[in-house]
């Protein structure tokens, strides 16, 4: 039975918080039959004990029908077990093999780790093989020489072919030079033969270069020719020579400035002394600005004063320096001048020297290229060929200017002496600057000496000379404003 007075008090407990616990349990989502029961429960229409029998009877009756819809369902239930336990059986199949390829995968890796690095190694081995293969190749090529070579080197006369395989030969040598190989069993049994052709060769081209040198002293030969065509396709000869034999190279040097010193010094002294001839003596001592009257013997009974006979004209140009903008023309050639046809000074000296740089011009670049030499090499070359020549035109330049009263000439020879020099700059040859020196230092002092002279007949000049007789410009004003 139930408590009338524990019912009533669970009814007005519940009738206080009813209204807080329906509130909280609309936010909640229940099965409508709890929600109902609940409901009733908390309104005290429902007795606990009877709901809580009434719930346990609920469900034995579930259970009942569960279990009968076990046993009705148990062959499907069976089936599904089998079921299940074929796919853990799968599944554990298919496990192992995984964790099996997972193992096969861990040695594949290993395997091709094993097998980069030994790939790495194999070809590190192979470059040093390659790179050993080439140094051994170099050194055959360097070292070995062919009976064809030795033969061609040693019997064959020298022409085009000869001087490729001496070429072939030379860089041989070259490449012993450069490379320490005093450890090298076959270079310590191939030296000696090496030396001994390298010698052979040597005495050979000196015999040929000496026989062709001496075709320089035959009359009538045109050297530069002989040079551009002849020579300097041997020029290979001359670079084996100061490679390998520098006794034999300075001994075809020697005779070959000792040849050309003789050729030059006799030609220029022929040109030098033909061309001095026809040097018209424009001017005399007494050609000045103001003359001076000369005492001249008449008889051997007495003399008498007569004015010499003024050229008023004789300090115009007239024409003279249009030779500094022919500075670099050819030379004049004098043996086939007419010995009346005279020329003025200046134009002597442009010929004598434009055939000097014209001839070192040309000595100078062949000398680089048949000796195989630098610009600043070419000095000991250029004073052993052309010493003597150059102090033939020295002593020439100093009889000629300290015998010439032709101040205009000197002026002239000073400006051209002047644009030679830049002539040779410009052709980067600097070997001629001490004699364009050497002629600077003769010829102003010439000019100030010949300047001093005029200016002094100035000086000395009678005042009642220059009295104004007539309406024209006086012949001194004239003779000065030429001058000047």
């Amino acid at each position: 039975m139930t408590d009338p007075n524990r019912s009533s008090v669970i009814s007005n407990d519940s009738e206080g918080a009813g209204t807080s616990v329906e509130a909280s349990l609309a936010e909640v989502h229940f099965d409508n039959k709890v929600l109902n029961s609940f409901s009733q429960f908390m309104e005290g229409q429902t007795d606990l004990r009877e709901y809580s029998e009434k719930v346990e009877n609920d469900l034995r009756g579930v259970e009942r029908e569960a279990v009968e819809d076990f046993i009705k369902n148990q062959d499907e239930v069976a089936q599904l077990y089998k079921q299940i336990k074929y796919a853990d059986s799968v599944l554990s199949k298919m496990d192992t093999m995984l964790s099996s390829f997972k193992s096969n995968l861990e040695g594949i890796s290993n395997e091709i780790r094993f097998l980069q690095d030994r790939s790495m190694k194999m070809n590190i081995s192979l470059q040093n093989r390659k790179d050993l293969e080439d140094k051994l190749d170099k050194f055959l090529q360097a070292v070995v020489l062919t009976p064809d070579m030795i033969y061609d080197l040693t019997e064959k006369e020298i022409n085009e072919d000869y001087i490729q395989t001496l070429d072939s030969f030379n860089l041989k040598l070259r490449y012993l030079q450069e490379n320490d190989l005093s450890n090298s069993l076959a270079m310590s049994e191939l030296e000696p033969e090496i030396v001994k052709l390298k010698q052979k060769v040597c005495a050979k081209v000196r015999l040929f270069l000496m026989s062709k040198l001496q075709e320089l002293r035959k009359p009538k030969t045109n050297l530069q020719i002989l040079q551009q065509n002849v020579l300097t396709k041997f020029s290979s000869l001359m670079k084996f020579l100061k490679d390998n034999s520098t006794d034999i190279y300075f001994e075809i040097l020697t005779l070959y400035t000792d040849i050309m010193s003789k050729i030059y010094f006799a030609y220029f002294k022929s040109y030098v002394a033909e061309s001095s001839k026809f040097i018209d003596e424009y001017m005399s001592k007494n050609d000045q600005i103001i003359q001076e009257e000369v005492v001249q013997k008449m008889s051997i009974f007495g003399s008498s004063k007569v004015s010499t006979k003024e050229r008023i004209d004789i300090f115009a140009l007239n024409g003279r320096d249009t030779l500094l903008k022919e500075i670099e023309s050819d030379p004049i050639v004098f043996h086939v001048q007419q010995k009346n046809q005279r020329v003025v000074i200046e134009k002597v000296f442009r010929s004598q020297n434009q055939l000097l740089i014209d001839t070192v011009s040309s000595e100078f670049f062949f000398a680089i290229e048949f000796f195989s030499l630098k610009a600043d090499e070419c000095n000991p070359v250029f004073k052993a060929t052309f010493s003597r020549t150059l102090q033939i035109l020295l002593d020439a330049a100093t009889q000629s200017i300290s015998a010439s009263f032709d101040i205009i000439g000197i002026l002239l020879m000073i400006q051209i002496n002047d644009s030679h020099r830049h002539v040779m700059q410009r052709r980067r040859i600097p070997t001629l600057d001490y004699y364009f020196d050497k002629l600077n230092i003769m010829l102003w002092p010439r000019f100030k000496l010949l300047f001093d002279n005029n200016h002094s007949s100035m000086n000395r000049a009678a005042t009642k000379k220059f009295a104004v007789q007539s309406a024209s410009v006086h012949d001194v004003v004239r003779k000065y404003s030429d001058f000047m």
